[in-house]
């Protein structure tokens, strides 16, 4: 039991279940990590499970060598992809009909969207989508948005007029 308490990957998995938990019990209420907890959740377990390793693999030099060299590839790789999938969608505080919000706003080629979120801190913002804007593929000019009640019932839509 006291190499347990010891082992930082006990404590990182530990870390891990505690912010899925969390994660989880936001859901329930309809709110989410801003991206840059999500970020920062990330990194934590990565560098616990490579100092866990290292830790667990201390005594056996080239068993754990060759490990981590294999870890370190693994998470760079995962990192990459992580990082281009959430760079797609950027978030940010802004206020929107007198209103603070979260804006995300997503353009990759082909898809050019903005969210609004209701703000609720720092840390979580609401999972509901409140204002969507549509942008055109090419160009990028702006083409309708979308106003969605608390429950996601379209309230009102408005089109730019050509």
């Amino acid at each position: 039991m006291k190499k347990l308490l010891k082992s930082i990957l006990f404590w990182d998995v530990i870390f891990l279940l505690i912010m899925f938990l969390i994660s989880f019990i936001l859901g329930i209420y309809n709110y989410q990590f801003l991206s840059w907890i999500k970020y920062i959740i990330i990194i934590i377990s990565f560098i616990g499970i490579i100092i866990g390793t290292i830790q667990v693999l201390r005594k056996k030099t080239k068993l754990c060598f060759i490990i981590c060299i294999l870890e370190f590839f693994i998470i760079i790789i995962l990192s990459f992809l992580l990082v281009l999938y959430y760079s797609c969608n950027v978030e940010e505080i802004v206020i929107k009909d007198d209103i603070k919000m979260i804006k995300e706003t997503h353009s990759v080629l082909l898809s050019n969207w903005i969210n609004y979120y209701d703000y609720e801190n720092i840390f979580v913002r609401s999972k509901q989508v409140k204002i969507y804007e549509a942008h055109d593929d090419y160009i990028g000019e702006y083409l309708y948005t979308i106003y969605y009640d608390e429950d996601g019932n379209v309230i009102k839509r408005e089109e730019e007029i050509r």
